[in-house]
């Protein structure tokens, strides 16, 4: 059955909201301060990290192969550190560039291994 990515978006969004709607009620009785700050955060983790990131992974698997778009969220906590390390000064040691450098060597061979992309090459 295929579903079209928009009504997929809505169940994975309602699924989630099901999942954490009691524990917001019942710890965090849904109290918010309704500042410009919050709004704005809320508004860019709705429209960008949620809504946009999932449409950009379905997007992502109708162009390409599944093993190659779910190698790319392996670069998430990489980007985090660099972000950090530009917004907030954080120390990056060299731990850090060795597993940075490691994310990269690994999501760039899972390229390499699939280089032609099987949905492309349907009869």
């Amino acid at each position: 059955m295929n579903i079209p990515k928009g009504l997929s978006l809505f169940y994975q969004s309602l699924a989630t909201t099901i999942a954490v709607i009691a524990p917001a009620v019942l710890i965090e009785r849904l109290s918010v301060d309704w500042g410009p700050g919050f709004v704005s955060a809320l508004i860019w983790l709705v429209l960008a990290v949620s809504l946009g990131a999932y449409y950009l992974m379905w997007v992502l698997i109708d162009c390409t192969d599944a093993t190659k778009v779910a190698s790319l969220f392996y670069l998430g906590p990489p980007v985090t550190m660099l972000m950090a390390w530009v917004a907030f000064g954080d120390k990056v040691q060299i731990t850090d560039l060795m597993g940075l450098a490691l994310v990269f060597v690994g999501v760039f061979m899972t390229y390499l291994r699939y280089p032609a992309s099987s949905k492309r090459m349907k009869k």
